[in-house]
């Protein structure tokens, strides 16, 4: 077993944490954490993604990309109404919502879903047809962490989401 030389519950951002394996032996851990919406500081692995589209065989390919290629769990929603009611049971580590969806835009969603407990500084990321260097940046970039232009490369939608999420905590 290895011992924490620090309570975890005084963990702050940065701090260096030393570990004993074995008496003569020291090894230093540096974990990054981020903000979680009542200060409480986690860190940022992505295990759960709650990913909310409309279209069923983008819905299909992400969810070969992200859960088998990817390792994460995903929740799967067909639009903003399913994704409010699911997402307090679920608490996803990464929101990841299409753009243009009927009912409930993406926006509306995400603006919905940062209303609920536990999710007000959950990252996302969006998706969409459309240019995002267009109509929509100026949104996107004051709610989500970035944006991915569709069609989407499956292989490398994990790598892309890990990548932005470790980006958005560096800032």
């Amino acid at each position: 077993m290895i011992g924490v030389q620090r309570d975890v519950m005084h963990i702050e951002e940065g701090t260096r944490i030393v570990c004993r394996i074995a008496p003569s032996q020291r090894v230093i851990v540096w974990l990054r954490f981020r903000a979680r919406g009542t200060g409480a500081l986690t860190m940022t692995e992505i295990h759960k993604i709650l990913h909310v589209e409309d279209d069923p065989d983008i819905r299909e390919i992400a969810a070969l990309a992200l859960a088998d290629l990817g390792g994460f769990e995903v929740l799967q929603c067909k639009g903003g109404r399913e994704a409010i009611e699911k997402a307090s049971d679920f608490v996803p580590d990464l929101i990841v919502l299409d753009v243009m969806m009927p009912g409930m835009s993406g926006f509306e969603t995400l603006a919905a879903l940062r209303e609920q407990p536990g999710l007000s500084m959950t990252p996302a990321v969006f998706m969409t047809s459309k240019d995002i260097s267009s109509e929509h940046q100026s949104e996107i970039s004051t709610t989500a962490i970035g944006a991915i232009q569709k069609p989407f490369d499956p292989v490398a939608l994990p790598d892309q989401l890990r990548d932005m999420v470790a980006n958005a905590q560096d800032t």
